[in-house]
């Protein structure tokens, strides 16, 4: 990948005539490795929720095994799509899964989560990693918009520090793979390359089919349970303002813009 597609791509992301081909390309492989995890989760109706929650403690332990691989793209691209909005709503599933495995899904969460210090995962970063994008487009992005071109009637110099310090981080750990020889797996290709991939639309659906939504509750008592644990729930919500910040960091689409070259 050339580094300075990063740039670009932050520069011009309503550009369409400079598309950064490789940095659209790293997205849409990371999309591929989501959908798959939400496909094989979802695509045989014939499963029962305890099918699909070893399906589901399996891709747990996959992830598990890309961060000890320090591959930390295909493992946030495999959390984010336990955490899409197909899967998360698979109650009765869930419910199946053991009691470790979920442990080390909400860990492995926390570590990927939107709202972690990409500064700070950055810097720990050692060689070898395989990265995911995403930290380092949102720290140029966020420099991008805070720090002007011009300043004082000058070129920012400060802003172009900044931005070759983060771009010659990916060429530093670019370079440190370089020496990695991984033989692929062609049986392996030929499956994930082959598997049917489903829609989020279709993804949801089908995740609708296979574990309905449950019946509402009669009006009298669900108005009951409701204005009897509305104060509650205010009270709670006034004492921790960042819970709903924290669900909503912990339950995205399923869209990832990750670096990724296998699972």
């Amino acid at each position: 990948m050339a580094a300075y597609q990063s740039l670009e791509f932050i520069q011009d992301k309503k550009d369409q005539e400079h598309p950064a081909p490789t940095i659209h390309a790293i997205i849409a492989q990371s999309n591929k490795v989501s959908s798959c995890v939400v496909t094989t989760c979802l695509g045989n109706r014939s499963m029962k929720a305890p099918d699909r929650a070893r399906i589901i403690e399996h891709w747990i332990k996959v992830a598990k095994h890309c961060e000890t691989l320090k591959n930390l793209s295909s493992l946030h691209a495999i959390i984010s799509a336990l955490q899409s909005k197909a899967i998360q709503r698979l109650k009765k599933t869930w419910k199946e899964v053991s009691r470790d495995s979920f442990y080390e899904f909400e860990r492995l969460s926390k570590n990927v989560s939107p709202g972690s210090n990409h500064a700070l995962h950055r810097e720990l970063l050692p060689q070898g990693t395989v990265p995911y994008l995403g930290t380092f487009l949102a720290e140029l992005e966020k420099v991008n918009k805070e720090m002007p071109d011009i300043q004082c009637g000058r070129i920012n110099m400060e802003k172009m520090r900044k931005q070759f310090q983060i771009i010659s981080e990916i060429e530093r750990l670019q370079a440190s793979c370089n020496t990695v020889n991984i033989k692929p797996d062609e049986r392996f290709q030929a499956w994930f390359e082959g598997l049917p991939r489903l829609s989020e639309a279709e993804s949801y659906r089908l995740a609708c089919e296979l574990e309905p939504p449950s019946r509402s509750v009669k009006k009298g008592k669900s108005t009951k349970r409701k204005s009897g644990n509305s104060k509650g729930v205010r009270n709670r919500q006034a004492s921790n303002p960042g819970a709903s910040a924290l669900r909503s960091s912990q339950s995205p689409e399923g869209k990832t813009c990750a670096e990724t070259t296998d699972v």
